[in-house]
């Protein structure tokens, strides 16, 4: 059987932090313990961060100080809020794991068992 995958308005809704119906438990582990899981993290991450950004953008331009130290501002901003979701990115998508009845770290015990055969000399 395949695993059911979400339209791309539960994809956005799940991408920006929400919670996909219980039906979708087996395609949020596997986006979890992908070989691309780091990857799509930080793309999940990006996408959240790329509102704020945005607004904060807007009220930023409007007191008419010099573009490139706004924009330097936002890259600033960006960097932090990549290094603080990579520093954390395992535990965050173990809990978000956990939400959907999985045990804890069921996700990082996966991967670090897929690392090990890989690791395995034949």
């Amino acid at each position: 059987m395949a695993v059911k995958r979400p339209n791309p308005a539960l994809w956005l809704w799940y991408s920006l932090g929400g919670r996909l119906p219980q039906g979708y438990r087996e395609w949020v582990l596997k986006d979890v313990i992908s070989k691309t899981w780091l990857v799509r993290h930080l793309l999940r991450t990006f996408l959240r961060l790329l509102i704020p950004l945005a607004i904060l953008f807007a009220v930023l331009s409007q007191f008419g100080g010099p573009l490139y130290i706004i924009l330097m501002a936002l890259a600033l901003g960006l960097i932090v809020g990549l290094y603080y979701s990579l520093s954390y990115a395992s535990e965050a998508n173990d809990a978000k794991l956990r939400k959907y009845g999985y045990p804890p770290a069921y996700g990082s015990t996966i991967r670090d068992n897929r690392f090990s055969e890989e690791d395995r000399p034949q």
